[in-house]
């Protein structure tokens, strides 16, 4: 599960979006976990980059109750 949001690669003053979307300002997406790890040593599990689901948001509250409601659906 990944959520990432609040955009801003220009400037300190203008967030901007992360997909085509007028608001699509934050976004959760579901991986896939392979079974080895990552070779870098930081423990995390490699993951299939053709997400399982994706969703974007328009504000961070969206973004989190979007995550948490990923996270109970996919925890199996």
């Amino acid at each position: 599960m990944s959520t990432v949001g609040e955009y801003y690669p220009h400037s300190q003053d203008t967030m901007e979006t992360l997909g085509a979307g007028a608001n699509d300002f934050y976004e959760t997406y579901v991986f896939k976990i392979l079974d080895s790890r990552c070779s870098c040593g930081c423990g995390l599990p490699h993951i299939n980059l053709s997400e399982i689901k994706g969703v974007k948001y328009v504000t961070p509250k969206e973004a989190n109750e979007g995550h948490m409601a990923m996270c109970e659906k996919y925890d199996t």
